[in-house]
C-alpha cells in the first residue's frame, strides 16, 4: 500500500526468555542447544581437511563442597560450561541470525531459531568469543549475551592471516541460575552422566554423520589429554543392526532412514 511505513520491530528479551518454560531436571538442554550448533557450524566449513573438533569444559563452584559419607570423594557443584569448536565462526550470516528470534537460519536442519534464549532461561549471562577467516584475514569478534541488554557485541579487529590459523568460536555459558544449580548439585551430578546425557541427546548426529566432530569433555582444570572421548563411550555401547534407507509413507512426500540400534549400556 502506498505510503504504508514498515516499522522496526523491537524485542523484550526478559519477556521472551521469562516465557520459555524449562524445568530445573532440564539444565542440561543450553549445553546441548550449543553442541548442536558447533556440530552444524562443522558440517558447514569448506575446508573439512581438519576433522571438527568440540571441547566442552566443566566448570565447578570449589567454593561449595557437599557433605558426603566418610570416604566419599569430595563433590564440587557444577556452575557452568565451555564449548570450544573449530567450525565456520560467526560470521555475518551467523550474526544476523543469533539477534533474530525465530530465524530460519537451519531450520532445513530442524533449527527452531530460539535455542540460545533457552541459555539465558537457565545461565546469568553467555559470551561468544569467535576467530574465522574471512576475505583473507582474521576476523575477530566478541558478544556478550543477557537477560537485561540483549546482544552486545565488542568492537570487532581484523588481523593479518598467518599459514598455521585455525577457526575457533569458544561460548561460556556462565553461572546457572538458583533452581538449575541446585538441582545439579542435589543431584550430584558427574562428567560421565553429561557425557552420557550429550549422547542420548545427539544420537541422531552419532548414528548418521561420517564425518562426527571429535566431541571431549573434561573438568575446566584439567588437562585434555584426560579428556572423555564422547565418539569412543558411544562407540562401546550403541551397536548399528540394521539401516532401512529411502523408506516412504503414504502422505509423506519426503523419505527417510530407519536406523535400528542395541544400547549395551
Amino acid at each position: 500500500m502506498k505510503g504504508l511505513e514498515i516499522l522496526e520491530q523491537k524485542v523484550n528479551y526478559k519477556g521472551l526468555i521469562n516465557s520459555i518454560d524449562i524445568k530445573p531436571d532440564e539444565f542440561l538442554l543450553p549445553l546441548h542447544e550449543v553442541i548442536v550448533n558447533s556440530i552444524q557450524s562443522i558440517e558447514d566449513r569448506s575446508d573439512m581437511k581438519d576433522r571438527g573438533s568440540i571441547i566442552i569444559k566443566v566448570h565447578r563452584n570449589f567454593q561449595t563442597k557437599l557433605e558426603l559419607e566418610e570416604n566419599e570423594p569430595v563433590y564440587h557443584p557444577i556452575s557452568g560450561f565451555t564449548i570450544i569448536d573449530n567450525g565456520v565462526g560467526f560470521t555475518n550470516k551467523r550474526e544476523i541470525a543469533f539477534s533474530t528470534p525465530f530465524t530460519n537460519f537451519n531450520y532445513e536442519k530442524g533449527g527452531k531459531g530460539m535455542g540460545r534464549y533457552t541459555v539465558l532461561a537457565c545461565f546469568g549471562s553467555m559470551e561468544i568469543d569467535s576467530n574465522f577467516k574471512q576475505d583473507g584475514g582474521v576476523c575477530k569478534r566478541k558478544y556478550r549475551f543477557d537477560n537485561v541488554n540483549g546482544l552486545q557485541k565488542y568492537p570487532e579487529s581484523v588481523e593479518k592471516l598467518y599459514e598455521s590459523f585455525k577457526n575457533t568460536t569458544t561460548v561460556r555459558l556462565n553461572n546457572f541460575l538458583p533452581d538449575y544449580y541446585d538441582f545439579a548439585k542435589k543431584s550430584r551430578i558427574t562428567i560421565k552422566d553429561i557425557a552420557d546425557d550429550i549422547i542420548q541427546h545427539s544420537l541422531l548426529f552419532f548414528i548418521s554423520s561420517e564425518n562426527l566432530p571429535v566431541i571431549r569433555i573434561l573438568h575446566e582444570e584439567d588437562d585434555i589429554q584426560d579428556a572423555i572421548v564422547l565418539n569412543d563411550i558411544y562407540k562401546s555401547v550403541i551397536e548399528v543392526e540394521k539401516i532401512e534407507k529411502e523408506v516412504r509413507l503414504e502422505n509423506i512426500p519426503e523419505a527417510f532412514n530407519i536406523s535400528y540400534i542395541r544400547n549395551y549400556n
